[in-house]
This record gives C-alpha cells, sequence and structure tokens, in this order.
C-alpha cells in the first residue's frame, strides 16, 4: 500500500505542474465543441475521485471477498480505446478557475488519503471490493491503483491539450 500511496502523490504532483501556470483563458480552451478543456479534465479527476472515494468506503463496510481476482486495470492508460465518462462523472461546461481546480483537486486527494491512512491493516485493501463499471467487481487496492492510473491517462490528455492549443495559436499568428 506504500508503494500505491506514492505513486498517488507523484501522479497529482505531476498534474498540479501541468496546470500551475496556465491562465484562466488556457484552463477554459476547447479544441472543438465535442472535446474537453483543461479545466473539464481536472474537473472530471475531481469528480471521479471523490466516486473513488466513495466506493472504497462502500467497500470497507462490506465483508471480506476472497474469490475476485485482479483485473487489467492497465487498460485505462491505453488512450487508443475510448471509455465513456458515466454521467455522474462528466465535467459541467462552466469556467474554472486555476485556484477552484487546485482546490478541489487537494481536497479530493487529502479525502481518500485519509481513508487509507485511516485503516490500521493495509491488508484489508486487498481483501475487500467494491463494485465498478467497467471491471465489475473490483479489490480496493485495485480502485486505488485504478485512481492514478486515470490520472496518469488524464495527463497525457492535457499534455495534448496544451500542445494542439499552441500549434494553433502558432497557426493563427503566421
Amino acid at each position: 500500500m506504500k508503494q500505491i500511496v506514492e505513486n498517488l502523490i507523484t501522479t497529482r504532483r505531476l498534474l498540479l505542474d501541468e496546470i500551475e501556470q496556465l491562465d484562466i483563458i488556457q484552463l477554459n480552451r476547447r479544441l472543438s465543441t465535442d472535446s474537453w478543456s483543461i479545466g473539464q479534465v481536472c474537473h472530471h479527476l475531481i469528480l471521479t475521485e471523490a466516486l473513488f472515494t466513495q466506493a472504497i468506503q462502500l467497500g470497507l463496510s462490506k465483508e471480506d471477498d476472497h474469490s475476485v481476482y485482479d483485473k487489467p486495470i492497465e487498460l485505462v492508460l491505453d488512450r487508443t480505446k475510448k471509455i465513456e465518462s458515466p454521467g455522474i462523472a462528466r465535467p459541467s461546461n462552466e469556467q474554472f478557475t486555476r485556484e477552484f481546480l487546485i482546490d478541489g483537486l487537494t481536497s479530493t486527494r487529502e479525502k481518500i488519503l485519509k481513508v487509507i491512512n485511516d485503516q490500521d491493516d493495509p491488508s484489508i485493501f486487498s481483501r475487500k471490493t467494491a463494485r465498478h463499471l467497467v471491471f465489475k467487481e473490483l479489490k480496493l487496492d485495485q480502485w486505488i491503483t485504478l485512481l492514478y492510473l486515470h490520472e496518469q491517462r488524464h495527463i497525457k490528455q492535457i499534455q495534448d491539450i496544451k500542445k494542439n492549443n499552441e500549434e494553433r495559436l502558432h497557426e493563427q499568428s503566421s
């Protein structure tokens, strides 16, 4: 569990590094009407982390389940495979400030770390499960791992949005 927590912290630091210098225009510029802005990607990550935390808390209240095997959650890193976000995790179309996003990302990360750190026996996360929309019954340690893998996927998306926005601005100024 220690390595998983370190990965959560490292991945969140990488995400914050990606957005910390962006202004409100850069955060909210969309490449097209059917794509998300960087702010929307971050809002999605806030919503998702809150949902993951709720699922993990629910799973902790359930009986141990040793019948569930590890799922190939690393598939989430394959960005050629589009995964439709459920409505409850879709970002709003509002304008986001950097401060709002950083506050939300910080708050949700503190909550999940508290849930993890409040457990006296970290092995509990490998014995209990919660239902996931894509992977079905999933061990809680895999839920937590999936959280930072999902975030890594979206960091790559943010990097692509930044690059595409820079290229588009360069073309417009030429």
